[in-house]
């Protein structure tokens, strides 16, 4: 697999509700831009404004026979559309959760062109939501013999001092035949902790291989130390390494009592923690890792040690600061379900679309 930051080179404008596809599509309007992008907070005028955010980018793919080709945006505000090479390919309606754009069936040799379509309609929140694609997108270009993405699940019960660590993986090879997975747990150091591998048989549909190993005392992830392992999962045909992923893991345990409150690692911890929007004020809602980090340090600094990512799925760079930094995390999804509380927010789309977006978001 090979994973491609597909951020630079986009042409960009905005056009009113309602213009047809051909008159948006190669327009003189374009303009150069770099995603991650709010068009949004350049409204000096008309903050919110209803219109159509139209991106389009033009790339170079070498295709290769039984290879799967997938396009990852991470969050798209709202009501999208994705055309590749001119014919509509995939739609999602909500703003913050993450979705995949399988290309395979429609991307050709050569020179391929992809075009989004966000509509953004006044008033559709309660917050400053941003719009367009404020978020990465990656480009996966994966092998006969994969792991789809978010593929590998990881869950440790503790055993004394000990944990079980349970990884459970999912596999496909359209050619099909026996290989062999391998999980490894790796420390901070490098050093390699507990290995576990066995056969496995795959094919064309996915399948769900599961694995366990015992990892001796390990040290535990805390608000004060969070100390974070990493799992590198292998599908090896022989010696060759067909698939290899790596996933971030931190043993830990948590515990909820009625009268006594709530507890990580057997220690009792008063939960203090703030509701945190995803816009990052002046810079408006396109993700940037270090401006995140550094309302996160200040956020700890004032005494913080938990967020709720009010009120929709967070981005991948709070998870992954979060548990670089200490900081625990309710992860909330909606803010409405079937009754919307502003005219053309996503409780109009809720009843047919929330377990595509629970989905993702879990």
């Amino acid at each position: 697999m090979t994973k491609s930051l597909f951020n630079n080179d986009w042409q960009f404008s905005e056009f009113e509700l309602n213009t047809p596809f051909d008159k948006m599509f190669n327009s003189t309007l374009l303009k150069t831009t770099n995603l991650p992008h709010d068009y949004m907070i350049w409204h000096v005028n008309d903050l919110y404004k209803s219109e159509i955010g139209f991106y389009q980018k033009s790339f170079d793919m070498s295709v290769e026979p039984g290879h799967t080709y997938i396009l990852r945006f991470e969050g798209v505000y709202m009501d999208s559309e994705i055309y590749l090479n001119g014919t509509k390919i995939f739609e999602w309606k909500y703003g913050y959760s993450t979705f995949d754009v399988d290309l395979t069936s429609y991307i050709k040799e050569g020179t391929n062109t992809v075009c989004v379509i966000t509509t953004y309609r006044n008033l559709n929140s309660r917050w400053y939501s941003g719009a367009g694609i404020y978020r990465n997108v990656w480009l996966y270009d994966f092998d006969e013999t994969y792991i789809p993405l978010d593929g590998v699940y990881l869950n440790a019960v503790k055993e004394n001092d000990d944990f079980l660590l349970n990884v459970e993986v999912e596999a496909i090879s359209s050619r099909g035949g026996e290989f062999t997975l391998e999980n490894t747990l790796i420390d901070v150091s490098g050093v390699e902790c507990a290995t576990v591998s066995s056969t496995v048989s795959l094919a064309g549909a996915v399948s769900v291989c599961s694995q366990s190993m015992t990892v001796k005392t390990p040290t535990l992830w805390d608000i004060d130390n969070p100390y974070l392992y990493k799992v590198r999962t292998r599908i090896l045909d022989g010696d060759v390494v067909k698939e290899e992923v790596y996933n971030t893991f931190g043993f830990r345990t948590i515990e909820f009592d009625c009268d006594k409150g709530f507890f990580l690692n057997g220690r009792n911890v008063k939960i203090q923690g703030v509701c945190q929007h995803h816009d990052l004020g002046a810079l408006g809602a396109a993700m940037n890792k270090a401006a995140l980090r550094r309302q996160f340090e200040k956020l700890v600094k004032m005494g913080a040690n938990s967020i709720r990512t009010s009120h929709n799925m967070p981005a991948v760079e709070v998870m992954e600061l979060a548990d670089e930094m200490g900081i625990l995390i309710y992860s909330e999804s909606f803010d409405m379900w079937e009754l919307p509380k502003t005219e053309f927010d996503y409780g109009n789309y809720f009843p047919t679309w929330w377990d595509k977006d629970v989905t993702s978001w879990v």
